[in-house]
């Protein structure tokens, strides 16, 4: 049986692997690495989103910049009209 601490660092291909591996032995253990598999797909998509996250609050702030820099372009452009 393997740890917690080995589990977690496996691939989603490794446990699913592991998963057909120990399905055709058990039952019990099907859950478990069901589950595994499931958990870890949502920690890699977790990630995605966050990174995603991440770049849209880059590009806001790029926009807001770029934004603020038009309308102070525009009042001298009228200023000095």
């Amino acid at each position: 049986m393997k740890t917690y601490a080995e589990i977690d660092k496996m691939t989603i291909s490794e446990t699913i692997r592991e998963f057909d591996k120990v399905a055709k032995h058990t039952v019990n253990s099907i859950d478990f690495w069901s589950n595994e598999v499931f958990r870890k797909t949502l920690k890699k998509q977790n990630q995605e989103m966050s990174e995603m996250t991440n770049t849209i609050k880059i590009l806001t702030c790029v926009i807001t910049g770029l934004t603020l820099l038009n309308v102070v372009v525009g009042i001298i452009l009228l200023i000095n009209k």
